[in-house]
């Protein structure tokens, strides 16, 4: 049962935001990283400027904040994330959940970036300083998926035209939990079983340091999910069919990091973002399945043995209008068929990804492959 498999995926996307879908070129106009400036982001978002620049770490000379965000950031202020940086989900996303390169920031650093006034207790020593700190709002969002699926031919014995309603309702809790600490959660109902579940999960911690006088961010994950760390959408987790429907077929062959081990593990990671241009992680991943009896045993099903290994490389540069990205990442995993002892099943998926942005005057063109 010593099954060597090497998979590599596929797929390429191409997309075309408007600016009547969310102000996209507006936005990624005005935080594309290297071109932000320290005082306009950090008034933008409502922070001192030391607070702006100890976030990004990044520095710049100019920044265009187009009239038509401002007026955005009264709108949009519905999920989590936005309501605690007071920025337009536009802000960290073309569309969900494809990520702008300020969203892919947001995220490195931890999900901490908030715009808001905590609630605060003066401490017992005084000086200013405070034993607590409460987000004055909730960090809670939802999302509904809906759909009616048609195929050109009704599969034998069933019924075509098959609507689910809804086919997933998601609730997010999601935010800054401390200065260096954020968290993301989605919790699922799953019309498709009945069930609810604890969906993706990514707890992380991050900050910045000084490396050959350039800035680099440093930050460890802990999460469900394979690739669900990842801030590109070239990933399984957040690849290309985004959302897909419950109903249609699908192909049988897969790759096991392509969804294969989704809430079946826990990872504990650690990564780098080294001038904003070379990324590297490291993860170690262990059976952690739901619904199933512990400790794990005979009637266990693809567990681990050890750790799993996964890496991630990617390098990234930002031109004033073009952004390009080309990476590797991949794991090794062994896993027991059956029970914990015996003999295992081995899997090597590795993949090479790469990511092209091109903003025009109309909007922004997307280009993905894995």
């Amino acid at each position: 049962m010593g099954n060597q498999r090497l998979g590599f995926r596929f797929s390429i996307s191409l997309i075309l935001a408007f600016l009547g879908l969310g102000l996209v070129a507006g936005t990624a106009r005005a935080l594309t990283p290297r071109a932000i400036s320290q005082h306009r982001l950090a008034t933008t978002v409502g922070l001192p400027d030391a607070i702006g620049h100890r976030y990004f770490g990044v520095r710049a000379d100019h920044a265009v904040v187009p009239a038509s965000l401002h007026a955005a950031l009264a709108r949009f202020y519905v999920p989590s994330f936005s309501r605690q940086t007071k920025l337009a989900c536009s802000a960290c996303h073309y569309q969900f959940p494809q990520l702008t390169p300020f969203g892919r920031m947001f995220k490195l650093n931890g999900y901490t970036l908030t715009g808001l006034s905590t609630i605060g207790q003066p401490g017992d020593s005084g000086g200013g300083a405070e034993s607590l700190k409460l987000s004055p709002i909730p960090p809670v969002a939802a999302m509904v998926v809906t759909g009616l699926t048609q195929t050109s031919k009704a599969q034998p014995g069933t019924q075509n035209a098959t609507l689910s309603f809804p086919q997933e309702l998601s609730l997010f809790v999601a935010g800054q939990l401390t200065n260096h600490v954020g968290m993301f959660t989605q919790f699922t109902y799953a019309a498709a079983d009945g069930s609810i579940g604890i969906d993706n999960v990514d707890l992380r911690w991050a900050r910045h340091v000084s490396m050959a006088d350039k800035d680099m961010v440093i930050g460890l994950s802990f999460h469900n999910n394979p690739t669900v760390q990842d801030v590109w959408n070239t990933v399984p987790a957040w690849g290309f069919p985004f959302m897909s429907s419950e109903a249609a077929p699908a192909p049988g062959a897969a790759t096991l990091i392509d969804g294969g081990l989704e809430q079946q593990v826990a990872g504990l990671g650690a990564y780098s973002l080294f001038d904003n241009t070379l990324y590297t992680e490291l993860t170690a991943y262990r059976s952690a399945p739901q619904g199933t009896e512990e400790p794990l045993g005979e009637s266990a099903t693809n567990v681990t043995k050890g750790v799993i290994p996964y890496w991630r490389v990617a390098l990234q540069h930002a031109w004033p209008s073009t952004y390009g990205m080309l990476g590797t990442y991949g794991f090794a995993a062994r896993l027991y068929p059956e029970g914990v002892t015996g003999p295992t099943n081995k899997y090597t998926d590795a993949a090479i990804d790469a990511q092209l942005e091109h903003k025009t005057s109309f909007g922004m063109w997307i280009g993905r492959a894995a």
